[in-house]
């Protein structure tokens, strides 16, 4: 009678293993790519608390994570038996955290800016990512992974301080960058904490032990201290240059009309603005009258919506600007008080009386002058004598 050869209990974990082995890259991008897709559909507003609070959890786990992947490397902690099989996937949940963390950072990061600040801020934090998975950065070790952390802590610190104080300033983000490099400094203790005992150490005559062993060695330590560390100053560097966003701000819209009527008095339950405006129906892409057609005695209204978070109170300004021979030039600075909690935005209205025919641009940005958004428009004089008919946008 033939025999069969039983396979071994242990061969679909082999298999798998050998499978993930197989495609590392893939896998580790695909874990990645799962958590930034997982917050684009969940993330909700920035003053959200459930969405404060899941972060919060994603940064204590992943710390928690990378602390036990640095002693398991070291060889002064091993896994227990009963997580064994599920720490097979511990950098798999080390990039799915980071993924979602920073995929929400940057989706609250674009909805505060436009321009070329928001680019180049979205495009270092790429570069980290990309750099991530280069084989030159991963030989040298998971030095990326702790800059990606350090990045992590102050932008979400930079993001809470706002949504709990009730408003922006340079000096919160400071405090933010304070805060983390205490945080990271705490972590890099621990990895140089003697933890365990070296086993390849000669042991000497008369002593019970051999000599306690690094957790992580010196060059490494330096290398991923110097990734943390210079991360925040280049965080500090790029917020000051006006590079980052002023999350938790976001500008929702802006557009350029003839005349903005507010909700009256008499209209209980209304707070619609109609919205007056001459724009023709087959340029559906512009907001109002970016072609503005100017009589004597007209008023260009600028209307925005921005968003704060509950109980925030605090400043914007609307910046108006022609451009000359010279280039843009400033015509005027109007500061307008806002508040938050609204879902669809703080509505802000600015005017503008004195003008002259040319290119316009209206900004709106922050007392530290870091933009939330930019409108053009062209004026035109209008010399016709017909009756104008207007139609209403209603936001």
């Amino acid at each position: 009678m033939e025999l069969t050869e039983s396979k071994p209990a242990g061969g679909r974990l082999e298999r798998l293993q050998a499978f993930r082995e197989q495609h590392a890259k893939a896998e580790i991008a695909t874990f990645f790519a799962a958590g930034m897709l997982f917050d684009i559909f969940t993330l909700g507003r920035i003053d959200d608390a459930f969405n404060l609070v899941q972060q919060g959890v994603y940064l204590a786990l992943l710390v928690w994570l990378m602390i036990l992947e640095e002693r398991e490397r070291a060889r002064v902690w091993t896994p227990p038996r009963f997580i064994a099989k599920a720490w097979r996937f511990s950098e798999d949940a080390i990039h799915f955290l980071l993924g979602s963390l920073l995929s929400s950072f940057t989706l609250l990061y674009l909805k505060s800016s436009s321009g070329l600040s928001a680019f180049l801020f979205m495009a270092m934090l790429g570069g980290l990512l990309v750099a991530n998975e280069l084989p030159h950065f991963r030989s040298r070790g998971p030095v990326v992974r702790w800059a990606l952390l350090s990045l992590s802590l102050t932008s979400y610190l930079a993001l809470l301080l706002p949504v709990l104080i009730g408003f922006l300033s340079k000096w919160l983000f400071v405090l933010a960058v304070v805060v983390s490099c205490a945080a990271f400094a705490w972590l890099m203790r621990r990895l140089a904490g003697k933890k365990g005992h070296d086993r390849t150490a000669p042991a000497v005559a008369g002593e019970e032990s051999a000599a306690p062993a690094m957790m992580i060695d010196a060059a490494a330590l330096s290398r991923v201290a110097s990734a943390g560390f210079g991360i925040q100053a280049i965080l500090v560097g790029a917020y000051f240059l006006g590079a980052i966003p002023p999350v938790p701000l976001s500008l929702q819209y802006i557009g350029i009309y003839h005349e903005v009527v507010p909700p009256s008095a008499q209209q209980t339950g209304t707070t619609t603005y109609e919205l007056k405006h001459q724009r023709p129906w087959w340029k559906p892409w512009q907001h109002g009258d970016q072609d503005f057609k100017a009589r004597p005695g007209d008023v260009v209204y600028c209307f925005a919506r921005v968003f704060a978070p509950t109980g925030f109170k605090d400043a914007i300004y609307v910046r108006w600007l022609v451009k000359g021979r010279g280039g843009w030039q400033d015509q005027g600075r109007a500061r307008l008080d806002i508040s938050g909690g609204r879902d669809n935005g703080f509505r802000a209205i600015a005017t503008k009386k004195n003008y002259q025919p040319g290119r316009w641009r209206v900004e709106v940005e922050t007392d530290d002058g870091r933009d939330l958004g930019v409108i053009h428009f062209d004026l035109i004089s209008d010399v016709s004598s017909d009756v104008r008919e207007y139609k209403t946008d209603r936001l």
